[in-house]
């Protein structure tokens, strides 16, 4: 099972018509509640976990675009995602040698000058992202709207998974 970033909360249930009397204990969790009727009812308060928002947005269906199964060699344009975020799912297969590394440049200008690098560096065992070709306070939506680029490093989120003994997962669940 894969973590994904989720939002931790109570999750409250009302009107529980507890048949048997199981719903008994005594505790911050239970809460009991009369609505007026014959029957008593029950509220009961629990922890809840959900996706955040941002990711069920980037898992929209009708933005969702897939390919599958396709052989790549050195640089070749797999995906025309236009969006400034972005969900990003690989897995590469058994080729690929222990102590090598694995990429994928994204937010890449049409003439290639401006570029971000997503590298997995399996000797080291990390991820890192190479924003030294990124955008500068020149390039055109900065200008226009007489904004500059955030200094902050880009964040993301990163799970390194075994498939098989011979094959590495590398997902990018937001980039910003």
């Amino acid at each position: 099972m894969v973590s994904v970033p989720c939002k931790v909360g109570i999750s409250i249930v009302r009107d529980i018509y507890d048949v048997n009397s199981h719903l008994v204990g005594k505790g911050d969790w239970i809460v009991s509640c009369a609505d007026g009727s014959a029957k008593q009812c029950k509220t009961s308060k629990t922890l809840s976990v959900k996706l955040l928002s941002d990711l069920q947005l980037l898992r929209n269906d009708n933005a969702h675009e897939q390919v599958v199964s396709v052989s790549v060699k050195d640089s070749s344009q797999m995906l025309n995602s236009t969006g400034a975020s972005f969900e990003l799912i690989a897995e590469v297969p058994g080729f690929f040698e222990r102590g090598t590394k694995v990429g994928f440049e994204v937010c890449r200008s049409s003439v290639g000058d401006e570029v971000t690098t997503i590298l997995y560096d399996d000797a080291e065992k990390r991820v890192i992202i190479d924003c030294s070709k990124s955008s500068t306070a020149t390039c055109a939506v900065f200008a226009d709207n007489d904004v500059k680029p955030i200094s902050e490093p880009i964040w993301g989120y990163f799970y390194l998974l075994r498939a098989s003994l011979h094959s590495r997962t590398c997902s990018v669940l937001r980039l910003s």
